[in-house]
């Protein structure tokens, strides 16, 4: 499979889809170490940054999902970020806390537009420096789950962020 289409996240912060619906609830590998061969399905798109704020040094990422789904396994995801046209090798980009964590999920506090339920981003844990790169991808190392409810609809979300507290 091939990639879905580039998105580009606005300057401004506005929270952009960066893996459509259905995405999240399948895993490219679980341990994932090459961007190239292992993020592929159509449903991940690469994200740039075309005019790069360096007030928002910071990457925040959140899940939009069911809110009726129970017995959650959160989705675990891998942001991966470059220099866009260089050449470079993809280079994993680990949150504040370190590493990947969970975009946790929690139906009866996170926050809903009426369709889907959204993950609220922890600032050490789902907020990512994106250093000098550019260019974005993200793989699910851990899928999402439910005993109930639906998973089809969830997606994955970006924005630059200002600073990591927020």
């Amino acid at each position: 499979m091939a990639l879905g289409a580039t998105v580009y996240l606005p300057s401004n912060g506005q929270w952009v889809t960066v893996i459509d619906a259905g995405g999240p609830a399948t895993q490219d590998a679980a341990t994932i170490t090459n961007p190239d061969t292992q993020i592929t399905a159509s449903t991940r798109h690469k994200f740039r940054i075309q005019n790069p704020n360096p007030l928002r040094p910071w990457i925040k990422l959140r899940q939009g999902y069911d809110g009726t789904l129970t017995g959650i396994t959160d989705t675990v995801p891998a942001l991966w970020g470059r220099v866009y046209g260089s050449g470079d090798a993809w280079q994993r980009c680990d949150a504040l806390a370190g590493g990947s964590p969970a975009l946790a999920t929690s139906p009866t506090t996170d926050g809903t537009d009426g369709t889907l339920t959204y993950t609220k981003p922890d600032p050490a844990s789902n907020t990512y420096h994106r250093h000098h790169y550019d260019e974005f991808l993200v793989g699910i190392e851990t899928a999402l789950a439910g005993s109930t409810g639906v998973t089809t609809t969830s997606i994955i979300q970006a924005k630059q962020e200002t600073i990591a507290g927020t």
